[in-house]
């Protein structure tokens, strides 16, 4: 038996990022899927596989998740400095020195209270309460069937206990 050769399928290769190319990379990166893509730009689910599949497209791609990492990188140095400048407030309140010089007692204890909490490892123990309502929303009309069962199944049940049974054994004629 023999093979046939094995040939290489011409692959869709973009040469330029277009407009729509870009929004199918945007809605790519939001997490939509091939089929989404198409419905929300007006084409083939085949031709956002093309596009998305060919080099251009992957490279871009890249580039584009090399920002955002570098992105959030950056918002956590941010972080970072931001918590240590609060950290020496903190203890300038705590201090009664510098910015929290002119700080109350009460002001002082709660902010020390708080770190005091912080650095146990656990948070200080806070309520939460809250209530719940169940509740089971009938049309009128078929409220209005239930009560007139419940109705009938009363009177059933005081009619059945207002009858005795009687037992008659009765011989059978011949």
């Amino acid at each position: 038996m023999s093979r046939f050769p094995s040939v290489d399928r011409r692959k869709y290769q973009i040469t330029k990022m277009r407009t729509r190319h870009q929004e199918m990379k945007r809605l790519d990166s939001l997490g939509f899927g091939h089929k989404e893509i198409a419905a929300e730009l007006g084409c083939t689910p085949a031709n956002v596989c093309h596009v998305t599949g060919s080099e251009l497209y992957k490279r871009e791609l890249e580039v584009q998740k090399v920002a955002m990492d570098s992105t959030t990188v950056d918002v956590g140095k941010r972080i970072l400095e931001i918590g240590l400048k609060g950290l020496d407030l903190l203890d300038e309140v705590v201090a009664g020195v510098g910015a929290g010089r002119n700080a109350d007692i009460g002001l002082r204890v709660r902010v020390a209270m708080d770190a005091l909490d912080r650095k146990s490892g656990s948070a200080k123990v806070k309520t939460i309460q809250g209530s719940m309502t169940h509740k089971h929303l009938v049309q009128e009309d078929v409220l209005d069937r239930i009560k007139a069962r419940a109705a009938k199944a009363e009177q059933q049940a005081a009619f059945d206990g207002a009858v005795e049974a009687e037992f008659k054994e009765v011989a059978e004629a011949s």
